[in-house]
């Protein structure tokens, strides 16, 4: 099993620290890999710790719509959302070979005015 995103439900108040995200037995068992997440206002670059079961995180301002992150080719890319959300301009095709998006919506709405994408 392998932890590939983490869903951002507010931001934090610090730019960089540590997040436990699996403590016990458990823990061994898992592959943890470097990861990117995004939310409306944040970029969150989450990097596994020397002690499995942590990750370090460094939060960056980088604003990035649906429409932005569809085009990146990262093969995982992940948005939370803190609130309603409200895209201008057409998807388009999913850019990179292989790749997956995840968008965690935490009760939140989408609206795209009909664009297609």
């Amino acid at each position: 099993m392998a932890i590939g995103t983490l869903n951002i439900l507010a931001d934090s108040a610090s730019s960089s620290g540590q997040i436990t995200v699996v403590t016990g037995a458990g823990k061994s068992g898992l592959t943890y890999s470097s990861f990117t997440t995004h939310n409306a206002t944040y970029r969150y670059v989450f990097e596994p710790d020397a002690t499995k079961g942590i990750y370090d995180y460094a939060r960056g301002i980088y604003q990035l719509t649906i429409a932005e992150l569809t085009q990146q080719t990262g093969a995982n890319r992940s948005l939370s959302l803190i609130g309603d959300d409200v895209e201008f301009m057409n998807a388009g095709t999913m850019g990179g070979a292989n790749s997956t998006m995840t968008i965690t919506g935490n009760g939140y709405n989408v609206n795209s005015y009909g664009l297609a994408g």
